[in-house]
């Protein structure tokens, strides 16, 4: 039985604590009740009731319920996706790159010599492109004209995110990026890898705890701040979670819109999130899209250096990072099996 994990993170409100000092976990989390939150214990229970498997709830930095084992690190399949764009927008801060419309072909040269009966479209291939799915990697359609759920992309990126740009190995990426540059400065405390299944096995698939993962979220609530330290600008750290990929741009293959710099947007179903929270947010708009399904086009295969055979091939769906305007509380949340998961997608 497969086991999954959705994290849910709201934007903090304007209102609430916006005279108090914001509280950050240290090398554990502080805990209080859910009533003294504002939240509902019993709306709680039955959620994690409902959901199983394990997770945790974090309001205003403090960590208000808990079930079953939220410091089992497990592997998170798409949810590392957020992990990836965050460590883009710090390679656009540490000057590693220009920004994110510089085209990738530029850190990897062989994406200009694919497709030539296409005009090498993949030479135009941007970081941007990348970190919203519209490459168009492996498609027909030009860069930034099509949506696509893209696996090979995502082997892409990765490979040449922390490899090339970052100058990291498969053996190294967890202590010389991941860890000094992101979750040993938010205080993990169980040991998150880009090595889930070992440095031969599908490298860059993330294994993180709820817990830990909150602490990421978290971060993004506070605008890339961590107690004193900015270790995000907030302009990227608000761009993330507030630019998704409009309903004007056309789907190929499986996959939904909801994202933005792989950080997915989308809501708990009404009657689970009204019972939690005192208030509940105002519906989000959406337009019905005209774009239809589009065949792929029959493409070379890629070569395995550029998108690497068995690298994020994954059934697992439902793993992602999820922002709910008006929230001030997030949870991650462990799913025992897919069917678990029917009430939350269509």
């Amino acid at each position: 039985m497969r086991t999954r994990l959705i994290v849910i993170i709201a934007v903090l409100s304007l209102g609430g604590l916006a005279h108090a000092a914001p509280v950050y976990p240290g090398r554990e989390w502080a805990t209080k009740p859910p009533g003294e939150a504002g939240l509902s214990a019993d709306a709680l229970k039955a959620f994690s009731d409902r959901v199983g498997g394990s997770g945790c709830v974090v309001r205003h930095g403090t960590m208000v319920y808990s079930w079953g084992d939220p410091s089992r690190r497990m592997d998170v399949a798409s949810a590392a996706k957020p992990i990836y764009a965050h460590f883009l927008f710090r390679a656009v801060e540490d000057r590693r790159i220009p920004d994110v419309n510089q085209p990738v072909c530029e850190w990897e040269p062989r994406l200009k010599e694919i497709n030539a009966g296409l005009g090498h479209k993949d030479s135009r291939i941007t970081w941007r492109h990348m970190a919203n799915q519209i490459s168009c990697y492996g498609l027909a359609e030009e860069p930034g004209t099509a949506y696509a759920y893209n696996d090979w992309q995502m082997a892409l990126f990765f490979d040449t995110l922390f490899t090339k740009v970052y100058g990291a190995t498969h053996a190294t990426v967890d202590s010389q990026v991941l860890h000094p540059l992101l979750t040993d400065a938010i205080g993990c405390q169980d040991d998150p890898t880009f090595l889930a299944f070992g440095e031969d096995d599908r490298p860059g698939r993330l294994a993180i705890s709820p817990r830990d993962f909150a602490r990421f979220g978290l971060l993004y609530l506070r605008g890339g701040t961590w107690g004193d330290r900015q270790l995000l600008s907030e302009k990227p750290a608000t761009m993330a979670v507030t630019s998704p990929v409009a309903n004007s741009i056309p789907r190929a293959g499986r996959g939904t819109r909801e994202h933005s710099f792989l950080m997915r947007r989308s809501k708990l179903p009404p009657e689970i999130a009204s019972g939690i929270v005192p208030r509940a947010s105002a519906p989000r708009s959406r337009s019905a899209s005209a774009a239809r399904d589009r065949q792929r086009a029959g493409l070379a295969e890629p070569s395995r250096s550029v998108g690497p055979a068995g690298a994020f091939q994954t059934r697992h769906r439902g793993f992602s990072l999820r922002v709910q305007p008006a929230r001030s509380s997030w949870a991650c949340v462990e799913y025992r099996s897919r069917s678990e998961l029917s009430w939350r997608y269509s």
